[in-house]
């Protein structure tokens, strides 16, 4: 193989080597990283927990209104069909 690039003669440092170097400029990039306060974050999460519980009232809230659109009182007494008293078994 004498048509081999120079590119292909360099050698790679070992994995540990390489390993080892990711972490340190993994590092140094968390450095550079702005962290928020705590004020801030737990601002965040009260604003957070406000919005789910808004998205849970909602979505009990639509639970109950279809139940009751959708309820014949006609044809069904309300009652789940295991303890429904009409029915027989």
């Amino acid at each position: 193989m004498a048509t081999e690039t120079a590119a292909e003669n360099v050698k790679r440092p070992n994995i540990l080597v390489r390993i080892a170097r990711w972490f340190k400029f993994a590092a140094l990039e968390l450095k550079k990283t702005t962290w928020p306060t705590p004020s801030a974050v737990i601002k965040k999460l009260g604003i957070v927990l406000m919005v789910v519980a808004l998205f849970f009232a909602v979505l009990m809230m639509m639970d109950v209104l279809l139940k009751y659109a959708f309820y014949d009182p006609l044809t069904t007494s309300g009652l789940p069909p295991a303890s429904n008293p009409l029915t027989k078994q």
